[in-house]
């Protein structure tokens, strides 16, 4: 189809109205831009209908996915379209765009792609490769929302280093998003639960702890998931306290026995080898 139908009084409608309200002049765009996409791709069937995948119509109509689907959800239930999910494909179908077909495209078989110059400007080239990057391993990228868990961890995690005054590279705090990508793949690949993630990295930001200065990133608490959880077993082991006994002539012998040994004649004190003098330790530590 080459041309439709637009009446001048067309703002004063309802369903314009509707949409301009809850949309702006934004809204009220996107339908003229969807009104002209499915027209174009009709042909001598007179389908009315266009499938692309998300991603070009995020980029066709200058909008972000969730906002998208619940414009399409509205207009949806006001009767104007109809869609069709298939995997990363959506269709819009507008039933009534036949109402406000041009007769010139029935009249004289003339349609688009034997109309246009061939030289024009089409998005054909761009529907080709997104189709294309669609198809490939790589999956589009996600828009997260503010009740999803990835999200609310992202969050999270910038505030605890925000508390304890970090101060990031640049003076700029991460994307949020780009780190809501990373828990997912610790929640969804790794099958980590969000609340063990939260625990240990707040371990690691405990004053004097190792992994304070390492652990600064999902990706690198990603990376050490293994080590850290490791060294919190061992912390968690229970201390094993030596307490040593007295010889007969004063000693202190601490255990366990046998072996070589390293004795201070200062305290009377006997230890393994390799061993250090448990007083003469303390004394150097209150000199310094």
């Amino acid at each position: 189809m080459l041309w439709f139908k637009h009446f001048c009084n067309a703002s004063d409608g309802e369903f314009v109205s509707l949409i301009e309200s809850q949309f702006g002049l934004e809204g009220y765009a996107r339908w003229f831009k969807l009104l002209e996409k499915v027209g174009s791709r009709m042909d001598k069937s007179d389908l009315c209908e266009a499938t692309f995948p998300v991603r070009f119509w995020c980029q066709y109509l200058v909008v972000r996915r969730p906002l998208l689907l619940r414009y399409l959800s509205v207009i949806s239930q006001l009767g104007k379209i109809e869609t069709i999910t298939n995997g990363q494909l959506l269709t819009i179908r507008i039933p009534k765009m036949l109402e406000i077909k041009d007769e010139y495209s029935k009249k004289s078989g003339h349609y688009p792609d034997n109309v246009l110059p061939k030289n024009i400007d089409t998005d054909i080239d761009t529907e080709v490769r997104i189709k294309k990057e669609t198809n490939t391993k790589t999956k589009p990228c996600r828009q997260w929302l503010d009740d999803d868990v990835e999200l609310k961890l992202a969050r999270w995690f910038i505030k605890l280093l925000d508390d304890r005054q970090y101060e990031w590279k640049g003076g700029k705090k991460p994307d949020e998003q780009k780190w809501a990508i990373e828990f997912d793949k610790l929640i969804r690949i790794d099958k980590r639960e969000p609340k063990r993630i939260a625990e240990i990295f707040k371990w690691c930001q405990a004053p004097g702890n190792f992994w304070r200065k390492n652990i600064l990133s999902p990706h690198k608490l990603r990376s050490q998931w293994g080590a850290l959880t490791e060294a919190i077993k061992a912390e968690q082991q229970p201390k094993i306290s030596v307490t040593p006994r007295r010889s007969q002539d004063g000693w202190l012998i601490y255990p366990p026995d046998g072996g070589g040994r390293n004795l201070c004649n200062k305290h009377k004190i006997s230890m393994p080898a390799g061993q250090k003098c448990p007083e003469c330790a303390e004394a150097e530590n209150a000199r310094s």
